[in-house]
């Protein structure tokens, strides 16, 4: 598995450059997160989008999460207080940017609007499944499959549902699925830092 290396700094330092539509990646310890990372043959085990709320003073992260399904959290909460457990999120956590995500109002507002109105939507913890059964079938010469669509997103399938609605599509698994590792691994996405709350420490490596 390939190492992935991002600038470490502390989110205060970061935050008034975070912009509206960057990519919160993630590389997680859960029993989920290493699921999605051995299916896939990445570190990255998580995607979500981030968004500014200049009224509130806030920077949310919306995304597919399992047993919730599509939410919005504070991004802070990534960094201090994950699921309200008192600690950080366990892993890394890197903010990356899509270069066709536009900086004018009205696609912006497209782009919103469709992340808002699939607030809610299931997590599909079978579609975690059925990618590591493609990849199985794969590696045994069975043509892949894909899945019928359906009203339950992981976290891949949400953000690329957004960028959808800008007419912005990303290369994807051959086998018939995105995951985080396609975000990352996008070539117009660029890896921008990877956050940490104070005291700042030395870079983590991903992978190994």
């Amino acid at each position: 598995m390939p190492r992935v290396l991002a600038p470490l700094h502390a989110y205060a330092q970061v935050r008034p450059q975070i912009r509206s539509g960057d990519l919160l990646l993630c590389a997680g310890s859960s029993p989920m997160s290493t699921l999605i990372q051995h299916a896939t043959g990445s570190p990255w085990s998580h995607v979500g989008l981030l968004w500014r709320v200049e009224t509130l003073d806030r920077i949310l992260v919306l995304e597919s999460v399992e047993s919730i399904g599509v939410r919005a959290v504070p991004l802070r909460h990534y960094l201090e207080n994950y699921n309200h457990t008192g600690v950080p999120y366990p892993g890394v956590v890197c903010v990356a940017r899509h270069s066709a995500f536009p900086t004018a109002a009205p696609p912006q507002a497209l782009f919103a609007q469709e992340a808002v109105d699939l607030l809610g939507t299931k997590y599909d913890t079978r579609e975690i499944a059925a990618i590591a059964l493609r990849i199985v079938a794969q590696k045994l010469g069975i043509p892949p499959r894909v899945a019928a669509q359906n009203r339950r997103l992981i976290c891949s399938e949400f953000v690329a549902a957004c960028f959808a609605r800008l007419g912005v599509q990303i290369p994807s698994d051959p086998r018939g699925f995105i995951a985080p590792k396609d975000w990352a691994e996008c070539p117009d996405v660029t890896l921008l830092w990877q956050l940490t709350a104070p005291p700042v420490g030395p870079p983590l490596e991903i992978g190994g």
